[in-house]
C-alpha cells in the first residue's frame, strides 16, 4: 500500500481497507476535529444531553450499510483506524445530508414547517444547497457528455475539503473530492468513465437504513452506468437524494425518496437539478426546502437552454459562477466574511466538472466565481 500527494491531489493505493487506514492516518487530526464538530452541531440542534443519544440513531445504520458493500464498510473500518476515531463517531460523520433529515421531535418542526414559519428557522437548518447540471450530444459543442455542480454545504465543512485518487486493488481508479474522513461527497468520475454529481433531498419517509456516501461510493465503482444505476436503486435508502450519473454516451438523473425513485432523461440534450423534486410523482414525499432552490434550477435550466449546440466547459463555469439572487445563487458565498453565523452558513465549497470520454475531472477550490479550475485525469489508468 501507498500514499502520495502532488499539488492538490493526495493518492491512496491498497486494498480497501488499506485505502481507508492511509486515508485515516494521513488526516488524523483533520477528521477528529471535523467528527467533533459535526457531532457537536447536531447535538445542540437537536437539543440533546449528549452524544450517545445521536451515535444510538445512527448505530442503527451500521448493518445495513455493511450488507450492501463490505468492500466499502472495510474502507470505512480502515479510516476508523488510521485516524484512531470510534467507528461509531465516524460512521456518524460519514451520514453527513442522512442527519439532516433525522426525525428529533424539535427537527421534525423545523423540517415540516409551513412556508410562513419557514424564514425563522433558517438560522437552523443549513443555508446551502448544491447546483448540478448535465449536457449531451447534439446539445454540446463536442458531441460529448459532460456534467457538474456547485457543492454547497455548511461553512464549517471548508477546511475539510480534500481531492482524493484512490487505487484499488479490486475495482476502478477514482478521482473524488469529499472531506476528511468522509467515504465521498458524491462528486467524481472512474477510470471506466463513470461519473457522478449529486444534490441533497429532504423527503418525508425517512428510515434507518443505508447512508448517502455508501451509495454515492459505491456508484464510483461500477463498470457500467447500468450498474451504476442500480446500486442507487438496489439500496435500502434512509433518505432522499439525487444522483446525476453519466458516462460517454448517456446521463441518467436519479431522484430517490428513502422507498421510491423516478428516473430522469436529458431528453433535450441538457438537465439542471438543484433541491427539490422535479417529478411531479414524487412531490408527496417533499419537506420544505428552501426557496432557492427553484431559482438556482431555473437559472440553470435557461442557461443551458439558450446555449444549446454550443454547450462546453466554457458554457458550465458561466452556469456555476452564476450569481443571481446572490448570496443565496447558485455561486454562494457570504455577503461578508465577518457574518456572525458563518459557521452555519452555507457556500460553495467547490466546484467540479467531469468529463467522461476523457476520464478527466475539473475542479475549483471554492467559489468558482474568483477561483481556476485545476485538471486531474485517469485516462492513464
Amino acid at each position: 500500500m501507498s500514499t502520495r500527494q502532488t499539488n492538490l491531489l493526495i493518492e491512496f493505493e491498497g486494498d480497501n481497507y488499506e485505502i481507508g487506514f492511509q486515508h485515516g492516518e494521513h488526516f488524523r487530526e483533520r477528521i477528529q476535529e471535523l467528527t467533533h464538530r459535526v457531532i457537536e452541531y447536531y447535538r445542540t440542534l437537536a437539543q440533546l444531553t449528549c452524544e450517545d443519544e445521536l451515535l444510538n440513531i445512527t448505530n442503527k445504520f451500521i448493518p445495513y450499510a455493511e450488507e450492501y458493500s463490505p468492500r466499502i464498510y472495510a474502507e470505512l473500518r480502515g479510516i476508523s483506524d488510521g485516524a484512531k476515531i470510534d467507528f461509531s463517531r465516524l460512521f456518524f460523520l460519514n451520514c453527513f445530508p442522512d442527519i439532516s433529515d433525522l426525525r428529533f421531535p424539535h427537527m421534525r418542526e423545523m423540517l415540516k414547517s409551513t412556508a410562513r414559519d419557514m424564514f425563522a428557522f433558517q438560522p437552523y437548518l443549513l443555508r446551502s444547497g448544491c447546483t448540478s447540471i448535465g449536457a449531451l450530444g447534439k446539445a454540446t459543442e463536442k458531441k460529448e457528455v459532460l456534467i457538474g455542480q456547485n457543492y454547497d454545504l455548511s461553512s464549517f465543512y471548508k477546511e475539510h475539503v480534500i481531492l482524493m485518487k484512490i487505487k484499488q486493488k479490486k475495482g476502478p481508479s477514482i478521482v473524488m473530492c469529499s472531506f476528511n474522513g468522509i467515504l465521498t461527497s458524491g462528486a467524481g468520475i472512474n477510470s471506466n468513465g463513470i461519473a457522478i454529481v449529486i444534490n441533497n433531498l429532504h423527503s418525508t419517509d425517512w428510515r434507518v437504513g443505508v447512508p448517502f456516501s455508501f451509495i454515492a461510493r459505491r456508484v464510483l465503482d461500477q463498470e457500467r452506468i447500468g450498474d451504476a444505476l442500480h446500486a442507487t436503486l438496489a439500496a435500502r435508502r434512509s433518505s432522499g437524494a439525487n444522483y446525476l450519473i453519466a458516462d460517454e454516451n448517456l446521463i441518467c438523473n436519479v431522484e430517490t425518496t428513502a422507498t421510491d425513485y423516478e428516473v430522469i432523461f436529458a431528453r433535450d440534450g441538457h438537465i439542471a437539478h438543484s433541491n427539490h423534486y422535479l417529478s411531479s410523482r414524487l412531490k408527496k414525499y417533499e419537506c420544505t426546502t428552501f426557496f432557492d432552490t427553484f431559482i438556482r434550477v431555473e437559472i440553470s435550466d435557461r442557461m443551458l437552454r439558450e446555449a444549446s449546440g454550443v454547450i462546453g466547459e466554457g458554457v458550465f463555469i458561466d452556469v456555476l459562477k452564476n450569481h443571481v439572487n446572490f448570496p443565496d445563487s447558485i455561486c454562494r458565498h457570504p455577503i461578508s466574511e465577518d457574518n456572525e453565523e458563518k459557521d452555519e452558513l452555507g457556500r460553495t465549497l467547490f466546484s467540479v466538472i467531469l468529463f467522461p470520454k476523457e476520464r478527466k475531472i475539473k475542479v475549483s477550490m471554492a467559489y468558482p466565481c474568483e477561483n481556476k479550475f485545476w485538471v486531474f485525469s485517469l485516462s492513464s489508468g
